[in-house]
Formats: structure tokens, C-alpha cells, sequence
């Protein structure tokens, strides 16, 4: 399986972590991939205590774009969800989604106390730029107004 992991993709990540850390305060720690999340989310003393987690993606689009003449929504593949609830229920630890648009960054919670997706929409699909057909796979679409900006 192929690793995405640009420089490009490396550089607008590192905004993101610095918009995190500023607007709550924290330290994001990077993660090994093996973990299918980006950061750790630490505050204490040392900066190591570990509060909750952050994935990372960026969307080359203004946070105003529809699809398909639906309200916006980020589209984000069932796997990713399964794999942050998975660190929800065994370690308590919330998972958040950071999105960077082309106009804002936003996020919203993956894994949590009482956080269910039963109710969205799920489709098969994902990106189809890179010819990979491994981006295409059962995805839900999470709407943009349940999204906290900053």
C-alpha cells in the first residue's frame, strides 16, 4: 500500500498542528503511522500526558463547496472512524478530525463519549486523482456545520 506522506502533505499538517495547538492550548505530539492517527494531543507539565487524538487532512476546496447540491460535508472512510472509535473505547481518549480548507480550518469529533454515525449518510467513495483503488471504500459524509472553526 502505497504512503501519501508529501512534503506538501507534511507542510500544510504542520499548519493545522499549530492552529490546534494554539486555539486549545496543547502540544500535538506526531505518531507513527501504525497508529491510523496523526497526533497525540498532550498537556501536563512535560507536555506528555496524553488527552485526546487528531487526524489531519487537508481539502483543496473552499469550505462553501457542495456535492451533488448537498450541504458541505466532509467525506471520511468508515476505516478511519472504526479506527479512532476503537482508541475511544479501549484507552477513553476523544479522536478529532482537523480539516483545512482553502478559507479555514475546522474540526469535529470521530470518537467519543456517546458519538455515533448511524444517522449519516454512507457511500462507497474517496479520491480518484492518485489512480489508486484503494481510495475508493465505504465513506460517510460529515457535515460542515457540525464543525467548530478557528
Amino acid at each position: 500500500m502505497p504512503i501519501y506522506e508529501t512534503q506538501e502533505h507534511l507542510s500544510e499538517e504542520e499548519i493545522m498542528k499549530q492552529a490546534v495547538e494554539k486555539h486549545h492550548d496543547c502540544k500535538l505530539r506526531k505518531l507513527p503511522i501504525k497508529y491510523s492517527v496523526d497526533y497525540a494531543v498532550c498537556r501536563g507539565r512535560n507536555n506528555n500526558v496524553v488527552h485526546s487524538f487528531v487526524e489531519c487532512k487537508r481539502r483543496y476546496a473552499p469550505s462553501t463547496e457542495t456535492i451533488n447540491g448537498n450541504p458541505p460535508a466532509y467525506l471520511l472512510d468508515i476505516h478511519k472512524i472504526k479506527e479512532a472509535q476503537q482508541l475511544w473505547q479501549t484507552y477513553g481518549k476523544p479522536v478529532w478530525l482537523v480539516v483545512k480548507y482553502n478559507d479555514k480550518i475546522g474540526k469535529t469529533p470521530i470518537a467519543g463519549n456517546g458519538l455515533h454515525f448511524k444517522n449519516h449518510t454512507m457511500v462507497i467513495g474517496g479520491r480518484t486523482d492518485r489512480g489508486d483503488q484503494n481510495d475508493i471504500q465505504p465513506s460517510i459524509f460529515l457535515p460542515l456545520s457540525e464543525f467548530e472553526w478557528f
